[in-house]
Order: structure tokens, then sequence, then C-alpha cells
């Protein structure tokens, strides 16, 4: 395969944590796959594999190799300073993905990119999400989605309306299903704009991407995703793009209350606020800065995971997040290895979704005599797999 000048000018930090220090034979015959063909191709890259370490602690450990300094005599802060990765791929222990992914996304120039990929259990929802939640320079807040029942954009003006509710208590399961409508469908119900903001921010409005709704339309913005298989430019770690302030930034009133909280604490008081409220996001800083003022860059929230935490701080800096939804990443979890097909199969049976409306496209991993598209790899012997030498 011929790589191209962004590829060949790459070098990449293949950055894989494993707590359990065990790899399954579908993703160590992977990733030897991987490193064959990478190496075929003449691309640049190294893997580093962190064992017996908490997954937040060995990101955060990743992310120190991945700053390291081309150059070392201009060390991180030299405002010559180059690192000597130009991205790292997260590429979780139970994560399959074909070869050609990665030069994908590197020829692709974002920021991050992610590809979607099944949870390990089921219905096997899509690891990426994006919220349903939106503004309008008119006034109008509410979530737009689109439902699974109504098959069409539908908008609710209550966040009750959207999570059901049960007493005092948010009903998980009530309301709505639905997944994010897609950019062409977000239309303001008031006045009918086009141009309306995303609320990130409003974490309890998030969906995960549908299938047969969002997928197979190329590169989307997304909200957040699992690091199963994402690639992130180091440049990301130490600059802030865009301004400070605007939708994207915390609330004047929010940011208010924590200037006044925090002049009026006395020492003690002050290292209690940063020990147990010190990662509250900041887009101030970037996460080399929060980094040295003793912010990990990769932190576990009190709900949620590390690796939409650190989508959501990222957005808050200005760093966006892409989805490659083209492209799907295998999980090994109960079945062998979980692919497209799964979620495919539940959203078809679960929903009424896929029966003849619309072709869904399956990732070609292998093909049989007819060349028809299968959707998990054919067992045997091939030619250009790894898996031939283990």
């Amino acid at each position: 395969m011929e790589l191209s000048d962004k590829a060949k000018a790459a070098n990449v930090l293949v950055a894989t944590p494993n707590y359990t220090n065990e790899l399954s034979s579908e993703v160590h015959v992977n990733h030897i796959e991987l490193a064959v063909n990478w190496t075929k191709w003449g691309l640049s890259f190294n893997c580093v594999l962190i064992g017996r370490t908490f997954v937040h602690f060995a990101r955060t450990q990743m992310v120190e190799l991945v700053l390291k300094p081309a150059d070392n005599d201009k060390p991180l802060g030299h405002p010559e300073y180059k690192p000597f990765y130009s991205h790292v791929l997260w590429l979780d222990d139970d994560a399959v993905i074909e070869p050609d992914l990665l030069l994908r996304y590197i020829d692709f120039d974002k920021d991050v990119v992610i590809s979607p990929y099944p949870m390990r259990r089921p219905g096997y929802e899509i690891g990426v999400l994006t919220s349903v939640a939106h503004k309008c320079d008119c006034g109008w807040y509410g979530y737009i989605l689109w439902s699974y029942e109504d098959k069409k954009v539908i908008t609710i003006e209550t966040l009750e309306e959207l999570r059901g509710e049960i007493g005092d208590a948010p009903d998980e399961e009530a309301g709505p299903e639905g997944c994010p409508a897609n950019e062409d469908e977000i239309v303001c119900p008031k006045c009918g704009s086009r141009e309306m903001w995303r609320d990130f921010h409003n974490h309890r409005a998030y969906r995960n991407l549908s299938t047969f709704h969002n997928l197979d339309r190329g590169l989307i913005e997304v909200d957040g995703g699992g690091t199963h298989a994402m690639l992130v430019k180091t440049e990301s770690f130490y600059d802030r793009r865009g301004q400070v302030g605007g939708p994207d930034a915390m609330p004047t009133e929010v940011t208010n209350i924590v200037k006044f909280i925090k002049d009026n604490l006395n020492e003690e008081d002050q290292q209690r606020y940063d020990h147990y409220l010190g990662d509250i996001p900041d887009e101030t800083h970037n996460f080399v800065e929060e980094y040295q003022s003793g912010k990990p860059y990769f932190l576990m929230p009190k709900r949620g995971t590390e690796d939409m935490y650190w989508c959501y701080r990222a957005k808050r800096k200005g760093i966006k997040t892409f989805c490659d939804s083209d492209s799907f990443a295998g999980h090994v979890g109960f079945a062998p290895v979980i692919t497209r097909g799964f979620r495919d199969a539940i959203e078809r049976s679960k929903y009424g979704l896929g029966n003849g409306e619309r072709e869904v496209k399956i990732q070609k991993l292998q093909t049989n005599e007819d060349d028809k598209f299968l959707p998990i790899r054919k067992p045997g012997v091939h030619v250009d797999k790894a898996s031939n030498i283990i």
C-alpha cells in the first residue's frame, strides 16, 4: 500500500492498557497482523503495553511517553519543542481492527478520530455518543433525536420527557428510544434555523450512535466515545484550540461561583478543594498545564469512564472529536469477536429497522468465493494474514 505524505511524516505510538497482563488469541494475532502490514508499508510506529495498572493511570503514563521530545535539548514547554511522536493510537486490549484503519485516520488530519465499535454485552450499543440537546439563537432549547418508534426526527422540550420520570428519580429506560439526528436533520422547531449549538455539557442527553441511522456517512463530529480505537494528535495535549469563552466554555455564572469559593478558602480548605474538586474541567489550560498543576492527563470520573471524560475535557478546550462512520472496530466479548453485524441484528429485530429500507454496509473483513461481504472473519489460512505464522 502506498503511504500518503501525511502517513510518511507520521510517527505513531500504539498505546494499549492491559490491566490483566493477558491478551486473547484474537487480539494477539490482530496485533501481529497490524505490525506486519504497517512495517511492510513503511509506517513509522512503536507499541507500548502497560499492564497491572488501572486504565487511567496507564493512559497518563502513555501520554508522558507520547510527549517525549524529539530533541532532548528542547524539552516540553520550549518555544521550539517538537514531540517525538506525532500521534497516539489508543488501541484497547480487546480491539480488533483492519490495518488500513490507522492510515485512514492519519489522512483525516483531525485532532481526534474515533472508530465506532460495539459494546461487549448484548445489545451491543455503539460506544460513540452525541448529545441530542440543542440551543438556538432564537432562545429555543430542547432535544432533537431520531425516534426508533416513529422512524423520523422528533423534538422534545423537557428533559423529563426525554428521560421519563418516576417520583423524584429519573427512569433511565423511560422516554422515547432513539439515536442522535444527523447534522442535516437538525432544525430549530421554533424559527427553522439550522445554525444550532449542540449542548455537550448536558450529559444526560447523550445517545449512542445507530448503525442504521448514523453510520456510513463519512467523517462526522461527535461528543465522545471510548478509546477502543482512537487516534489523537500529540499536539492536542499541549495546545488549546480556539478562543477561551463562548458556549463551549464554563458558563460565567459557574466560574463566578468557583472563583468566589476559592477566594474565600483558607490554605487548609484550599488543599481539600484541590483534592476533592480539582478535576473540574478547565478550558483555560491545556492538558500539559493541567498535568503540571497536579491534574493527570486521564481521570476516572465519579460516574462514567476515563475516555468519555477526556473527550469532554478536550471539547472544553476546543479540541473536536470526529467519528469515521465508514469504519468499524471489532470487540472481543462474550461472542468471540463482536462485529458490526451483531449490532445490526439487534437494531433490526428490536426496532424493526433495515427491512429493505436502506442497505447496510458491512465492513469487508473477509470474502467468500462469490466475493460477498461477511460480517465476521472467515476461519482458515489466508495468504495475506499474519495469523498464518502462529
